[in-house]
């Protein structure tokens, strides 16, 4: 390491050199939070006061609610028969467990909910589990029910199922521990042995990436919407499809998009790469149309399953060479690669 040698003119003078900083000091600019933050600020200051653990939510000046709602959580797990007691196994590895407390707001008053979870985290695939299911309607159910309702002018009812969770069995030995301030007495060193899926037991890859859609769905699309009216044309399903041809620049892959309405109305749709790499805008139509007739069959079973479609789907496509080609699947020079 080179040595610093400071050189000073002969007219210099050197005293006071000893308290001299080679960085002058200066005013600091005043610190600011930055606009992009100022939503977060106030969440902050506003956001109620949520426990986040058991001895917090007890030593609070609410511990009275959160005290009943973890009671009334503890009945519905076992109403639903969620687990049994029995002897801490020496060979499986034991889950933990953890109270969630959240206040609601309703109307003019605070609904304080706990939730008891378990931390899946720590389970490992293949060996504490294998394969992981939730038993939840999909969104498309849903605007169905929406455009039929919006056609028919019914009047549409919402009620939520309490602990929808429990009603799913299990299958692999999930062995947690007593969660706290409900830990049995007579029996203080068993474990629970799960017989129902609790909260975030068997924590999976589909929780990550739900939780990164939501965030790309506010952050893009929390001013959109959709409209559901009632349609001259009576309950009609309607279909379109279409392709961008090698449109990604990386893979060469085309898109293929669809979407759905039902009495005029939007239910379904897609935008997603093609798996394969398509040889010309004909196939690349023909492997999109293929996927919108899948998802056409499904709807067609759901509307006609409640009794109301009485007419054939109708799919359009803009593409004459694709069209034909489903219509009669001809082998010539193009196609003929083309096996199912």
């Amino acid at each position: 390491m080179k040595n610093l040698v400071l050189f000073f003119p002969e007219n210099t003078n050197s005293e006071g050199l000893d308290d001299y900083l080679l960085a002058r000091d200066r005013n600091r600019r005043e610190p600011r939070i930055p606009a992009r933050y100022n939503d977060f600020h106030i969440a902050l200051n506003v956001e109620p006061n949520e426990p986040s653990s058991v001895e917090e939510a007890l030593k609070s000046e609410n511990s009275k609610n959160w005290l009943s709602a973890m009671a009334e959580e503890m009945k519905s797990l076992k109403d639903n028969n969620t687990w049994v007691l029995v002897p801490k196994p020496k060979s499986c590895s034991v889950v933990d467990c953890k109270w969630i407390f959240k206040i609601k707001e309703e109307d003019t008053s605070k609904r304080f909910k706990a939730r008891l979870v378990a931390k899946g985290f720590t389970q490992k695939e293949g060996i504490d589990y294998t394969e992981i299911f939730s038993p939840v309607v999909k969104y498309t159910t849903v605007r169905i029910i929406l455009a039929l309702t919006a056609h028919f002018n019914w009047e549409l009812k919402q009620m939520d199922v309490k602990t929808a969770f429990l009603h799913g069995d299990l299958e692999e030995n999930i062995y947690m521990q007593q969660p706290d301030v409900f830990v049995d007495k007579s029996k203080p060193d068993y474990v629970c042995l799960l017989k129902k899926s609790l909260y975030m037991s068997n924590a999976g890859l589909p929780h990550w990436e739900a939780l990164k859609w939501l965030l790309r769905y506010l952050n893009g699309s929390a001013n959109r919407g959709l409209m559901f009216s009632k349609c001259a044309k009576g309950v009609e399903l309607t279909g379109y499809v279409d392709s961008n041809y090698a449109n990604d620049r990386d893979s060469r892959r085309s898109t293929t998009s669809y979407i759905f309405t039902l009495c005029g109305s939007c239910i379904t749709w897609k935008s997603q790469l093609q798996q394969i790499v398509a040889l010309s805008t004909t196939e690349a139509e023909y492997i999109a149309a293929t996927e919108a007739f899948k998802e056409a069959l499904w709807l067609e079973g759901i509307v006609k399953e409640i009794g109301f479609l009485k007419q054939k789907i109708t799919i359009f496509s803009d593409s004459q060479s694709a069209i034909q080609l489903c219509k009669n699947p001809v082998f010539h020079d193009r196609t003929k690669h083309i096996d199912v």
